[in-house]
């Protein structure tokens, strides 16, 4: 199923199980920059008539979200968030953001409580939280994708390319994640103060 944004550029179609984001230019005419990203990987094309619509490939957007989420939460502290307070702060359906804080609460990071003062808390302090942890509870993929289709085998390159893809994808991958555990939440909360 597929809808257009309200005040979206009329040929710009959003999938409904898209995250998305249309920055309006300053006189608020039409979006000048916009971002589809799947919610699980994969791409989806824009139309390239549209001139408002230049981005081609997607990348998932969850880990982005899951760390403004986190943020949020460490800041509020003992105050529990509601799905729909969070999703007003990171600009995106509240549906996008039950399904991350059931993936993070999962992964042990975060408390939720049902009923009309519910909501999410951190289950520990911001230092004690690494990125890599947030990485892992939301974003399974890799950092980019393989081929969908096998390579010709009749080509020297495709013969192999798909080994020697995976083999890079797989030290990317894990350079990541050593990064991404030198970093806590609490660096974040830092980086946000200074601006």
């Amino acid at each position: 199923m597929q809808r257009r944004r309200r005040g979206a550029h009329p040929a710009a179609v959003w999938p409904s199980t898209y995250c998305y984001r249309a920055t309006p230019d300053r006189a608020g005419a039409r979006p000048y920059r916009i971002t589809v990203p799947t919610i699980r990987g994969g791409a989806f094309l824009l139309d390239k008539s549209n001139p408002c619509s230049y981005i081609s490939g997607m990348q998932s957007c969850r880990f982005t979200f899951a760390v403004h989420v986190m943020a949020v939460l460490a800041l509020e502290k003992a105050d529990c968030c509601s799905s729909s307070r969070l999703a007003q702060t990171v600009n995106t359906n509240p549906v996008v953001i039950r399904r991350l804080l059931i993936e993070l609460q999962d992964a042990g990071l975060i408390s939720t409580f049902r009923g009309p003062h519910g909501g999410a808390l951190l289950k520990r302090k911001p230092e004690k939280l690494t990125l890599r942890e947030i990485h892992r509870a939301v974003d399974h993929g890799s950092i980019f994708g393989t081929h969908p289709n096998e390579p010709s085998q009749e080509c020297p390159v495709g013969k192999s390319i798909g080994k020697v893809m995976e083999r890079i994808q797989d030290r990317t991958n894990r350079a990541l994640e050593r990064e991404l555990e030198k970093m806590t939440l609490a660096d974040v909360l830092r980086e946000l103060r200074r601006g």
